[in-house]
């Protein structure tokens, strides 16, 4: 299911500057997105990756919430530590808050 969001988003998700100062002035600190990049996948120039960094914000890619009920939740988001990269596969968990 996840490789068919691709024929569904093939540019990803385009994230502007002004849009994302904008997410971030309101308190968010995470985008999360079900495809595989916030940029198109041809994309060398990865814009939107730099208005969300630039913005402070952090990038959760290819996350897929389908089978997750409706609801409050914690995201645990566990990162690899790998030198020399700004980025890094995460083991992401869902806590119930209810």
């Amino acid at each position: 299911m996840y490789l068919e969001r691709q024929k569904y988003f093939p540019y990803g998700y385009t994230c502007s500057f002004s849009k994302a100062s904008c997410i971030s002035e309101r308190g968010v600190i995470l985008i999360g997105v079900d495809v595989p990049s916030v940029d198109a996948i041809e994309d060398s120039s990865v814009k939107a990756h730099k208005a969300i960094g630039e913005n402070n914000l952090s990038i959760l890619e290819g996350i897929v919430l389908d089978y997750v009920e409706q609801g409050l939740y914690e995201l645990i988001a566990l990162p690899l530590l790998l030198e020399g990269s700004d980025a890094s596969p995460v083991r992401a968990v869902l806590k119930s808050l209810e």
